[in-house]
């Protein structure tokens, strides 16, 4: 999100949530909607994004929605509000929650070494993999590469164990703990965790 974007919807916020403030709130919303949309329109011209979809509401009101681009860049079909998006890394905060819940139940620690959880990923040289280090993204698990193509678009995995075939014997890109590395497959992992958790 661009920083612009951010602080006109603070702004849009800044009022406490009571129902006597709300029309302030959305009255100041609405005088700042051109240059929401304009700030979608750069972050959507930055990132080269082929489409995008955008709205904000506040009070249950729309303050602002944003289709802009394509759904099919070859045949030309613009974004709508049907348009479906494939959710993609938007489920790294669901599995985050998740992780975090079974931690506050005692039914993982953050701490421990991942093959408490998932035994069949390898220890690996250079320090220990923790869901704490894996969840930000700090484990050294390597992110996509080529497998990452239309045939494994294609598959389903009915097992999320089944997906550590794909990295479990990679070497790490960097010590656990040492450097940020982004890592679609680490969070493969602590959901791998997260489903062996014990009840």
């Amino acid at each position: 999100m661009g920083r612009t974007l951010f602080c006109l919807l603070m702004l849009c916020m800044s009022a406490a949530p009571v129902a006597a403030q709300r029309s302030p709130q959305l009255a100041a919303c609405r005088d700042h909607r051109q240059a929401l949309r304009d700030e979608l329109a750069d972050i959507q011209r930055r990132q080269r994004n082929i489409g995008l979809s955008a709205l904000i509401m506040l009070g249950g009101e729309t303050v602002v929605a944003e289709n802009l681009g394509y759904a099919d860049l070859e045949n030309r079909v613009p974004v709508t509000n049907e348009t479906r998006f494939g959710v993609a890394s938007i489920t790294k905060a669901f599995t985050g929650l998740s992780l975090l819940k079974l931690h506050e139940a005692g039914r993982i620690d953050l701490d421990a070494p991942i093959q408490r959880y998932v035994p069949a990923f390898p220890v690996k040289p250079g320090g220990v993999i923790t869901p704490r280090l894996l969840a930000a993204h700090l484990a050294g698990i390597r992110h996509w590469g080529p497998e990452r193509n239309a045939a494994l678009y294609a598959r389903h995995f009915d097992d999320v164990n089944d997906v550590l075939a794909l990295f479990k014997d990679d070497t790490l890109v960097a010590p656990p703990g040492t450097k940020a590395s982004y890592s679609s497959y680490g969070y493969n992992l602590i959901a791998a965790a997260i489903q062996s958790a014990p009840a």
